[in-house]
């Protein structure tokens, strides 16, 4: 699924559509996909995609993970709005 990406940097969260944090985080997530269009975005709901659950070792919803050519390069379990932030500060200051 991800060959497409191998080149990208991408950030894939793992929520699912019962899960409150999930909910809170949304709005972020739509906003940083808007502030760093040099980033693909993506997401996955883990009740409709279990394998990519599997393959990625998801415990806990929502998880964010940070790719560049098909490695994690980071991770972020949970829904804390200031700890995504942060996530993407250094993309931030790169620009």
């Amino acid at each position: 699924m991800f060959d497409m990406f191998t080149c990208a940097q991408v950030v894939v969260k793992f929520s699912a559509t019962w899960c409150g944090p999930c909910r809170n985080a949304a709005p972020l997530f739509a906003e940083l996909s808007l502030k760093h269009s040099d980033l693909v975005f993506v997401s996955i709901d883990v009740d409709e995609l279990p394998e990519l659950v599997t393959q990625f070792d998801i415990r806990a919803t929502p998880t964010f993970i940070f790719m560049r050519d098909k490695k994690e390069i980071d991770k972020l379990v949970g829904g804390n709005q200031e700890d995504l932030q942060r996530k993407f500060d250094p993309y931030c200051q790169e620009k």
